[in-house]
């Protein structure tokens, strides 16, 4: 008989997992990572080796292809620390400086090769230097990792001395290979640096300025220019210089460090980098083929090539109408990269942006305020531009095309709506389908946070009727009030994706009662509390999620204050910058819920509604238990939510399993291990197990996975 394997994505890092093979470390390969400051750990069970090698091993454009060298160095290596794949790293070294006319390249630097152009963004959180000596830090790419090869980079100062009126940040080019000796003048060194002159005198006592651990920096390519830029607590980015520089198709990028730049290079430097963004991620014959469709059985979407897929999605509401070009590139490479494939959008947006309802550049999305005839060319083509990005990515937007807003007032455009007819609703459905019919990656979803009277439905139907007529042809869903897509608008022809929305503590019980409907629809949890609202912890933002991934859900969107409306006008008030919201506990936690899922057969998951697989210790309310299970039950999954009391106990019932039942915990708060549950339980009712305890986060909520009749 065939056995089971298990597939664990882990930060993009894939694990196949037999219970029939043991996985042993390549003593070789174990070393490298050791030598690039990588942990290794490695857990057993009975049949199962999982090695954990958080931060080194990922797939295509994170962490695993990362590489560390210092440059020009004759004293001890640096280390290269990875705190989280493809994201955050501490970095150590120590050498001199990089783009200097005095002395040879000398640093460590952490990178990639990359083809193409470019846009990378990170923080640098902190730069420290043992003997309080000035060091550098920030993004370089070179043409080779010679010494005093062409590069280019944009780098901030911890401690720098105030040198030429400039303040702590500064783009430098070396536009030709190095082949003099220190002490040339930059032109005959073939060097340019650009940096912020903030000042017009010298400063006597006042340093450089830099804001730590708000201090950002970028480096971006395209062809042969490659341009250096910064920023400040979520500010604009400002421009720093740019400049043409043949680094060849694709230079060797990544984060630098220099220790000393006008001392002897006998200190060692650390610089924390985090929110790294702009690296190309997976092949793109990886990603999902849109459009998405509804599966031959109803219960979940496909691709175009009919590959399940699973819905990991993030609320954007503001995108379109808060951010810039830039800023909606680096908020898509963080999705991306965490694994989110999907994202909540308003085409227009009434309240809720800082220039509302033109975008942030003033531009608006009608010709004359309110009239959905005259909508504005720029602004939709804007629009179409970011709409483009995500599908560039794989990543499906839920584009809401007219928010009608709570209770139909002024948070969205339904007085305007109503005021304009059927007849004018319509022909901006017309306009909006033609102008976006060519991007596979939308999910119409018409409506927004307005329970309807059923006397209003047309402004449902009569966009997505626009729509259609338009020519778009993807599939669509819709935004309620605390209600349903079917309850919004009812039964229509054009509603082919039906969700849940609720606020309550014990949302498994609409998330159950969606799953026996009829006609069968794909569901999905289309909002519920948002991370930073209601004084939500993370571990209510797992259980929401979880519950509906086990309640017969095709996927789930989380919400975060302030990333919705990424800094413009919101509902709760919030100290966090959007950019630091990225990575929150909720978004870390979802993008470990998405990469679970996705290493499971979850299409054949059936929930175990009638809570037949628990036979004591379920809960109630809030602490309930939820699972599912495959077909003849040889794999079940469980998620059991936090009890103050300490370790929940439970009593399963296993006899639908076909033969020995074994345990294993995954702990969904944290990167870890499986914990194995002792020997094989029998198939038998009365099956007691503990869950175990603190997950690490001062919580106890865990996932249990079964598998019943290994090796029949």
């Amino acid at each position: 008989m065939k056995t089971t394997n298990f597939k664990f994505s882990i930060l993009n890092s894939q694990f196949h997992l037999s219970p029939k093979r043991l996985i042993q470390p390549h003593a070789a390969g174990a070393e490298a990572l050791r030598n690039q400051g990588c942990p290794l750990a490695w857990s057993f069970s009975r049949w199962l080796l999982l090695l954990v090698t958080f931060g080194c091993l990922s797939g295509p454009g994170s962490a695993a292809e990362f590489q560390s060298v210092d440059i020009v160095m004759k004293l001890p290596p640096g280390t290269t620390t990875v705190l989280e794949p493809g994201r955050s790293y501490e970095v150590a070294g120590y050498g001199r400086q990089f783009s200097y006319h005095e002395a040879h390249d000398s640093g460590r630097f952490v990178y990639r090769r990359i083809q193409g152009d470019f846009d990378i963004t990170v923080q640098v959180s902190s730069i420290t230097h043992e003997r309080g000596f000035e060091a550098n830090a920030g993004l370089m790419a070179r043409a080779s990792l010679e010494p005093d090869a062409m590069h280019a980079q944009t780098i901030v100062a911890n401690n720098p001395e105030p040198y030429y009126f400039c303040d702590a940040f500064m783009f430098a080019v070396r536009f030709r290979p190095r082949g003099m000796l220190a002490h040339d003048d930059s032109d005959k060194a073939g060097f340019q640096y650009f940096c912020h002159k903030p000042y017009q005198t010298p400063p006597s006592v006042k340093k450089w300025r830099r804001d730590f651990p708000h201090t950002w920096v970028r480096l971006k390519r395209e062809g042969n220019r490659y341009s250096g830029y910064f920023r400040e607590r979520g500010a604009e980015w400002i421009l720093l210089g740019e400049r043409e520089v043949d680094l060849g198709p694709e230079p060797f990028v990544g984060l630098a460090l220099a220790a000393n730049p006008e001392r002897k290079p006998d200190g060692r430097a650390v610089a924390r980098f985090d929110h790294l963004a702009g690296f190309p991620a997976e092949d793109p014959a990886a990603r999902p083929a849109f459009p998405l469709k509804v599966s031959e059985n109803r219960r979940y979407l496909v691709d175009s090539g009919g590959k399940p897929f699973l819905v990991v999605g993030d609320t954007a509401w503001s995108l379109i109408a808060q951010l810039n070009e830039a800023d909606i590139a680096q908020y898509l490479d963080d999705r991306q990269r965490r694994g989110f494939n999907s994202i909540i959008v308003n085409l227009i947006e009434h309240k809720y942006a800082s220039k509302a309802p033109a975008k942030i550049d003033g531009v608006a999305p009608f010709l004359k305020p309110g009239y959905l005839t005259q909508p504005n060319p720029a602004y939709f083509d804007y629009a179409h531009r970011a709409v483009a990005e995500a599908n560039k990515r794989g990543i499906t937007v839920w584009l809401c095309p007219a928010y009608l807003g709570a209770h139909g007032g002024d948070e969205g455009f339904f007085k305007e709506i109503k005021a304009a007819g059927p007849a004018a609703l319509r022909s901006y459905g017309r306009f909006v389908g033609e102008r976006f019919k060519d991007l596979p990656n939308i999910v119409w979803m018409p409506g927004g946070d307005y329970a309807l009277p059923e006397a209003e439905r047309w402004t449902g139907n009569e966009l997505a009727e626009g729509l259609r007529e338009g020519g778009a042809r993807q599939i669509m869903t819709a935004h309620g009030g605390q209600t349903s897509a079917i309850e919004t608008f009812g039964e229509q022809p054009w509603l082919e994706v039906d969700n849940v929305y609720r606020y309550q503590p014990d949302l498994w019980r609409p998330l159950r009662a969606n799953y026996p409907k009829l006609p069968v629809r794909p569901f999905v949890l289309i909002e519920t509390t948002y991370e930073g609202e209601h004084k939500a912890t993370p571990e209510l933002i797992r259980r929401l999620a979880w519950w509906a991934m086990l309640s017969g859900a095709c996927g789930q969107f989380y919400g975060n204050n302030p990333m919705w409306h990424f800094d413009g006008p919101g509902l709760h008030p919030v100290d966090t910058p959007w950019q630091e919201a990225l990575d929150s506990a909720g978004s870390r936690d979802m993008a470990r819920l998405g990469m679970f899922f996705n290493g499971q057969p979850w299409p054949q998951l059936v929930p175990d509604v009638d809570d037949k697989l628990v036979s004591a210790g379920r809960g109630n309310g809030a602490t309930q238990v939820t699972a599912a299970h495959t077909p003849g039950h040889r794999l079940a999954l469980f998620y059991i939510p936090a009890d103050v009391q300490g370790p929940r106990e439970l009593t399963l019932n296993l006899t639908a399993f076909p033969g020995p039942v074994t345990a294993h915990w995954f702990n969904p708060a944290k990167d870890a291990a499986l914990i194995a549950h002792g020997p094989a339980m029998p198939n038998q009712d009365g099956q007691r197990l503990r869950t175990p305890g603190d997950n690490g986060t001062g919580t106890n909520d865990w996932v249990l996975v079964l598998e019943g009749g290994i090796g029949k």
